[in-house]
């Protein structure tokens, strides 16, 4: 028989809280985690900008690679974010207590994320394409899909010079994960809580 690791149910059977909680402190760490590895590359990623012109290889093949580098890990970042927040509401529903509300700007950027790859494309922006709602509406009122999208007038496709993307600073992520974390840390063992705090100092 194969060997399972992760959370265990608790001694009274609870196993969905168990595993909620288990979720939580995952993808607490992984933003925390993430929060240090976008920073790390931002600093690489301005410092090739400076050197651009000056340094050999350093031209702009370089960078654009260094631009896909830097995007995937923002965007690991903020899913990440994102994440925990639902499994921190899956928590509240186990426990029977009042679900935190999804933090707006974190909910709009994950929605602009989510239907990027059917936006429109202009001047170097990712923009709402038209919409309208379908002739036969079903029982729910359809949402625009690119309602956050269109919020936002489009969204440049590149990166910050001021810590942030989709309009979201990194340290805020983190900050609200260590939020999180303050929120069940009677529920955690110390060593979890110690481990966390740590990687918040590193980050």
């Amino acid at each position: 028989m194969s060997e399972r690791s992760g959370a265990l149910p608790s001694a009274d059977g609870a196993e969905a809280e168990s595993q909620a909680l288990m979720f939580v402190r995952l993808w607490a760490e992984e933003v925390i985690r993430q929060t240090g590895r976008v920073q790390e590359i931002r600093e690489r990623v301005r410092g090739y900008h400076r050197m651009h012109g000056d340094e050999p290889g350093i031209d702009s093949h370089f960078l654009e690679e260094a631009f896909r580098e830097q995007w995937a890990a923002e965007h690991t970042l903020l899913w990440a974010a994102y994440q925990l927040e639902r499994w921190r509401k899956r928590l509240d529903r186990e426990r029977g207590e009042t679900e935190r509300k999804y933090d707006a700007k974190l909910l709009g950027a994950r929605n602009v994320l989510e239907h990027l790859d059917s936006a429109d494309f202009r001047d170097g922006k990712a923009v709402a394409p038209p919409w309208s709602p379908p002739a036969q509406p079903k029982k729910r009122k359809p949402q625009d899909p690119y309602r956050s999208l269109r919020a936002l007038d489009g969204l440049y496709i590149g990166t910050s010079d001021d810590g942030s993307f989709c309009g979201i600073a990194s340290s805020e992520l983190s900050d609200r994960a260590l939020d999180v974390v303050k929120s069940v840390e009677a529920d955690l063992a110390e060593e979890a809580v110690a481990h966390l705090i740590e990687l918040g100092r590193g980050r």
